[in-house]
């Protein structure tokens, strides 16, 4: 889902030529390829971050973690002010809580 979330925010934030390219520069940079996305988050947000600057890319990580979220129902309070990494992490939290009172 988190693939997903990434491909389908970038594709409509940008375009689908802009989405490939950043799946280029993911394998040539880093050795990472679209299924490893998810467990190599660092190296995508840092790829992110060293193509389009801090700024943009906290924009484009909040657009990411929207759709995230809406893919597993889950509410997502931009106002609690936590990183990104954190926002992923508490989406897994309250995923497995649900999963355990199920």
């Amino acid at each position: 889902m988190m693939a997903d979330a990434i491909d389908e925010s970038i594709s409509e934030l940008f375009s689908p030529g802009v989405l490939e390219e950043f799946h280029n520069a993911l394998l040539r940079q880093y050795d990472i390829t679209r299924d490893e996305m998810p467990y190599r988050l660092e190296s995508a947000i840092k790829l992110l971050t060293n193509v389009f600057g801090l700024k943009a890319t906290d924009t484009i990580g909040r657009v990411i973690l929207r759709r995230l979220y809406r893919k597993f129902d889950l509410q997502f309070d931009e106002s609690t002010g936590a990183t990104f990494y954190e926002c992923v992490e508490i989406a897994k939290k309250r995923l497995s809580e649900i999963s355990h009172s199920d």
